[in-house]
């Protein structure tokens, strides 16, 4: 039995491996808690928030973007004697080459790839972590970009009515003939003289 394992070691290829160590932190509340409103005010845990991003990770949406990257379509193809591979091949005989290890009580996560060249398996370690940074940023990016594109529209809403008030105002101005010496100032212009409201007040007592 030794000695057959020792000969199965020497007949089988030669295997490197590379791993590459991410951090994978929420961006916002929401992220931990899918219960939590559009501003991400309540906190809690959401267990399955670091399988959802492993499997993200694990997924077309990173490695498709490390496939386009590196070219492997191309690169694998002549390598196994093809002319290319289909986005779809590649990236499920990538997820075959990774592994995905969290480490325990921690936000931190290994990527772990395998191949017979261990520039390629260093290479692509360090892709996938990349392509995931990259899916992040992107992500957090355009959530912001939405918050901030609701903000201008509360604000040009506002304004319109802002608008529309003012024109009311300067129409009923017209109409009842009052003349407004500072249209700009806070501080309403009295239409009647100092001697006239003191006759108004007297009359009033």
């Amino acid at each position: 039995t030794a000695i057959i394992a020792t000969a199965v070691t020497f007949i089988l290829p030669v295997s490197y491996s590379s791993t590459s160590q991410i951090n994978i932190e929420p961006d916002i509340s929401s992220d931990i808690n899918p219960m939590s409103g559009p501003g991400g005010t309540t906190t809690g845990y959401d267990p399955y928030f670091l399988q959802t991003q492993l499997e993200i990770l694990q997924g077309p949406t990173v490695l498709g973007k490390v496939v386009e990257k590196l070219r492997l379509n191309e690169l694998w193809g002549k390598k196994y004697g093809v002319d290319t591979f289909k986005t779809s091949e590649t990236v499920e005989f990538l997820k075959n080459q990774m592994g995905l290890s969290p480490v325990r009580n921690t936000t931190l996560v290994g990527i772990t790839v395998y191949s017979a060249d261990k520039n390629e398996a260093a290479s692509l370690a360090n892709a996938i972590a990349t392509a995931y940074h990259d899916y992040r940023v992107e992500r957090h990016t355009l959530r912001t970009l939405g918050g901030i594109k609701v903000l201008e529209d509360q604000y040009k809403s506002e304004h319109d009515q802002i608008q529309a008030i003012r024109a009311n105002v300067d129409k009923l101005r017209k109409d009842l003939a009052i003349v407004d010496t500072d249209p700009q100032s806070f501080v309403p212009t009295p239409t009647l003289t100092q001697e006239q409201l003191r006759q108004y007040h007297d009359m009033m007592m």
